[in-house]
């Protein structure tokens, strides 16, 4: 993920899946809030995950109708 990317998407719901698993879990939904030093920051359940980009298998955006 290119950081302009990161930027252009922050505030948006993403999932985010890991190869594998980070604080017990490989599969990740909510918004991104930033991205910096080659990592996510995300907000899960109202609680910041940092996932590094090594460890992700692929993100996508939630689209939201």
């Amino acid at each position: 993920m290119k950081v302009s990317v990161g930027e252009r998407f922050s505030g948006k719901k993403i999932d985010v899946q890991c190869h594998a698993p980070l604080n017990g879990r490989k599969k990740f939904n909510g918004i991104l809030k930033d991205f910096k030093n080659q990592s996510i920051h995300l907000e899960v359940d109202g609680e910041l995950q940092t996932i590094p980009i090594s460890r992700v298998a692929k993100a996508n955006l939630v689209i939201e109708i």
